[in-house]
């Protein structure tokens, strides 16, 4: 038997089926009436035959019709069966097709709940999924972050570092160029302002032990004798502090010491044409600005003689 095709909604095939099914039941229940009365109608006929074989002679045309009236009754009846039997197979068929609908909706209904769980169970999946990608992504990018946070830690750390190492270089090279600086020779201007000024006597004294002031005063001792002064190579003695009577301690620099005879010098210096001026202007022109003292007279040096007390250069 060829089942109807399957619609996709099942649901009004499942109904068109029932009511089918009660429409051959109501024919099949018609059918058995028809029988049942036709089955009455010919017990009666054949009642009738036996009391028409009694009258046979007369009967006898009676009797031939009522052989043609079972005949077509006996007709009626197999065309009756016939279509009950009828009425069952198509009966049946709808009740398979029935059978086979519920099924299907059935194997549907099933099949759609699969397929939702096999969705959510895709959804969970994939959301744990994204979960544990976002979390790697998230702590990736932290741990770049950290990295980054570290680079630059140590590069600002190096950077200090290179910085504070250029600092302490420039200091050493501060300290190295203030250490050689005296070692630089004493300006020409000194000897040529000399040169064109009064000339005198002087006395030169360096800081004993002091490298730096020997080496100074020797370029001091070198203007003046070259310029004309009549001058002894430096020797050692008193710092410029014991030479001022301020006590011991270091000073740098040059002091001018002169005696009486060259009084007002500290008040108006270079304007007499003395000795003591021009030297403080040679001095002056070289960069250097010396102290000038007159010290006590016990510590005046020689009328007519200036005594340079020399010191470190720097300090």
């Amino acid at each position: 038997m060829t089942n109807p095709t399957i619609q996709a909604d099942t649901k009004p095939t499942v109904n068109a089926n029932q009511h089918d099914s009660s429409q051959i039941s109501e024919a099949i229940r018609k059918a058995e009436v028809d029988v049942e009365r036709e089955g009455l109608l010919a017990g009666r006929i054949e009642k009738g035959s036996w009391v028409m074989l009694i009258a046979y002679g007369v009967l006898t045309l009676a009797i031939g019709l009522v052989t043609i009236w079972s005949n077509r009754v006996n007709t009626r009846l197999r065309d009756a069966t016939k279509r009950l039997t009828e009425l069952q197979i198509e009966k049946n068929r709808a009740d398979s097709e029935y059978k086979t609908n519920v099924e299907t909706e059935k194997v549907r209904q099933h099949a759609a709940q699969e397929l939702t769980l096999s969705i959510r169970e895709v959804k969970a999946e994939a959301g744990a999924w994204v979960e544990y990608v976002k979390g790697h992504a998230e702590a990736r990018v932290e741990q770049v972050r950290q990295d980054a946070l570290r680079r630059d830690r140590d590069v600002k750390q190096k950077l200090a570092e290179q910085q504070e190492r250029a600092a302490n270089a420039e200091r050493r090279l501060i300290e190295v160029q203030s250490r050689l600086a005296w070692r630089a020779p004493l300006s020409p201007k000194f000897e040529d302002t000399l040169r064109s000024r009064t000339k005198g006597k002087a006395i030169i004294v360096c800081q004993e032990g002091d490298d730096e002031a020997r080496s100074f005063a020797m370029d001091i001792w070198a203007g003046l004798a070259g310029a004309g002064w009549s001058v002894d190579p430096p020797v050692a003695g008193k710092t410029i502090m014991q030479e001022a009577g301020t006590g011991g301690g270091h000073r740098p620099g040059v002091a001018v010491v002169i005696s009486e005879s060259e009084g007002g010098l500290a008040m108006e210096p270079f304007l007499r044409d003395k000795p003591s001026d021009a030297l403080m202007k040679a001095f002056s022109e070289a960069g250097i600005t010396p102290f000038h003292i007159l010290p006590m007279p016990q510590l005046r040096p020689p009328e007519g003689v200036i005594r340079v007390v020399v010191g470190s250069r720097f300090g």
